[in-house]
């Protein structure tokens, strides 16, 4: 008896070696198949950039460095732009059900979706923007002409604490003759 459990025993395992071989041999098999796969899926991406550009670009013609939907419920695009080595974030919350559905088909890239959804100024800041518009008229013939800061900005105001309304609440002294 403890002979045929041994033979039994024996031959299961010389069975289950041979198919292992095979295992082995279709994962292998697969891992190739897969790097080919991606290899094909990656050339028909860079196929598709070149042969519809317009597609990827931003209409401000800033660089996109990423963009990203935070969160699926209530949508949103939180995008980052490079434009003249300065980053620039913004937020968009007016993603609909209907962009976001055609964004996750396919059917709309990541730029396109951004240039629904930004309008070039809101694609960069605004010392960007200046330079895009100088950019833009320049390109359309005309002679740019960059906007000069004349002060520092701030602002002002009318409360009784301003500095600048200190001497407004004390009595006027009386200039006339005595």
């Amino acid at each position: 008896m403890q002979k045929r459990y041994d033979d039994l025993k024996a031959n299961s395992l010389r069975e289950r070696n041979s198919y292992q071989k095979e295992i082995d041999a279709a994962t292998k098999r697969i891992a190739e198949w897969e790097a080919r796969y991606k290899a094909e899926q990656n050339r028909a991406k860079e196929l598709h950039r070149l042969a519809y550009p317009e597609r990827y670009r931003l209409s401000s013609g800033a660089e996109l460095v990423s963009g990203w939907i935070p969160n699926r419920m209530y949508p949103s695009l939180s995008i980052t732009t490079l434009f003249h080595g300065t980053e620039f974030k913004n937020t968009s919350y007016n993603l609909s059900q209907n962009l976001l559905d055609k964004y996750d088909s396919g059917a709309l890239t990541l730029h396109e979706l951004v240039n629904e959804l930004f309008e070039p100024w809101e694609q960069v800041d605004e010392s960007q923007h200046s330079l895009l518009a100088i950019a833009l008229q320049t390109a359309a013939g005309g002679i740019p002409t960059p906007h000069v800061g004349t002060g520092a900005g701030g602002s002002s105001s009318d409360l009784p604490w301003n500095d600048n309304d200190k001497n407004k609440f004390q009595k006027t002294k009386f200039k006339g003759r005595r």
